[in-house]
């Protein structure tokens, strides 16, 4: 753990301290899928094997159209800031950091855990980096548990999801920066005058904007994947799960793991080919809750 600064020339330390978390955590054995679907809250959606806490990819910052400016809880809840661009500098080599009250949560894959786990990285001392193996891999481990009940594991698994004989790899994601390519919008062109449509869905709002809704224009201090309804869901697209990408909408799939050979429901944490985290890192912030959530 640690050390954490809040500069990329690593001179300026990070203010918030790591603390022991006194917590009791229940997940449900025999999970069932929501039927209706409601988003992650902010704070703790799960836990890893080691105990600390699994985030997803927000923080409390949403840009206020009327103030030109994000604001921490009061924002319009329209574009939703993508921790990893905001808070990325204040993360530690193994991906994790900290509120003011302690505790310390991954955003994204913990590399860190991974490492400890043996999921297909080596650490560089000298560094102090992670590095993602090229080949021989092996299915990742099971990192954690959201609280929904499903397992979640590391970038790698079975490219055939129901035939453990198959190659392992990397498991890519459904998630496309709106960038102009595969049929999404180019914001830097177009302006942040429509949202995705999972962002719609999860909103309960229509795709295209009012004035008084649209977000800031893509710019040096708000930058493409600054906010979380900067990708797109290439489902929405006509791309194929199983055959353009592997995971759904949520970051998971249906499939046969090592700990699950009859099968089941898993959420996989994403990262590029050199390892860094690839949207949306864990879980989307719209899931599978509902009933069956049980924690505290």
């Amino acid at each position: 753990m640690g050390p954490w600064y809040l500069d990329i020339n690593k001179i300026i330390v990070f203010g918030n301290w790591p603390y022991d978390q006194s917590i009791l955590v229940r997940i449900p054995r025999n999970p069932q899928v929501a039927t209706n679907k409601t988003s992650t809250p902010l704070g703790s959606i799960g836990i890893w094997v080691s105990g600390v806490a699994g985030f997803n990819m927000l923080d409390a910052f949403s840009y206020q159209n009327a103030a030109a400016q994000d604001v921490a809880q009061t924002g319009d809840l329209i574009w939703n800031r993508n921790a990893l661009l905001a808070e990325g500098l204040t993360f530690d080599p193994a991906g994790a950091h900290q509120p003011n009250n302690g505790q310390y949560h991954y955003h994204v894959t913990p590399q860190g855990l991974r490492f400890q786990l043996n999921d297909n990285l080596s650490y560089d001392s000298n560094t102090a980096a992670y590095i993602e193996s090229t080949n021989n891999f092996t299915h990742s481990p099971l990192l954690g548990w959201a609280y929904d009940g499903y397992p979640i594991y590391g970038p790698y698994g079975y490219s055939d999801p129901f035939d453990p004989t198959s190659s392992i790899r990397r498991l890519a994601p459904g998630y496309q920066l709106r960038d102009g390519s595969n049929g999404t919008l180019d914001l830097s062109a177009a302006g942040r005058t429509s949202i995705p449509t999972w962002a719609a869905e999860a909103q309960g709002r229509t795709n295209v904007l009012n004035a008084n809704k649209q977000g800031p224009n893509v710019s040096a201090n708000f930058p493409l994947g600054w906010y979380v309804e900067d990708h797109d869901y290439l489902g929405d697209l006509g791309f194929t799960q199983g055959s353009d990408f592997d995971l759904d909408r949520f970051n998971g799939r249906t499939c046969i793991t090592p700990d699950f050979p009859g099968g089941t429901y898993a959420y996989f944490t994403t990262v590029n080919a050199n390892g860094s985290p690839e949207y949306p890192y864990i879980l989307r912030s719209g899931v599978l809750w509902g009933t069956n959530r049980r924690f505290g």
